[in-house]
């Protein structure tokens, strides 16, 4: 199927480049991966909260079953940035303005 598709010339130059398909990794330890995975599990929180509060606007969510979900997704916002809370990042404002998340009204 792409055996027709010519590679550009910027393409070719990284085919002879085996070093360029060698896997990247984030962390070099234990607390070092935990902590992406906290800062991770925080960023989902965060995007779920956004959908849920978007679903609630667009009346796709009943006040109860929002009520429901924001209450447990606030708990577990609240338990995740524990885990991330540090120097680098005294609140949730400061981890949303370093990660690029857009600001949302539930937090």
């Amino acid at each position: 199927m792409f055996q027709s598709v010519q590679p550009s010339q910027g393409s070719s130059n990284a085919a002879n480049r085996p070093e360029l398909f060698e896997e990247v990794k984030l962390f070099r330890n234990f607390r070092e991966r935990e902590k992406y995975d906290n800062m991770a599990e925080l960023f989902a929180v965060i995007n779920t909260l956004q959908w849920l509060e978007k679903a609630y606007i667009r009346d796709a969510v009943t006040p109860k079953e929002y009520t429901a979900a924001c209450s447990k997704l606030l708990v577990q916002y609240k338990a995740a940035f524990k885990q991330v809370q540090s120097d680098q990042i005294p609140n949730v404002e400061a981890f949303m303005k370093k990660y690029r998340v857009s600001q949302i009204i539930v937090i």
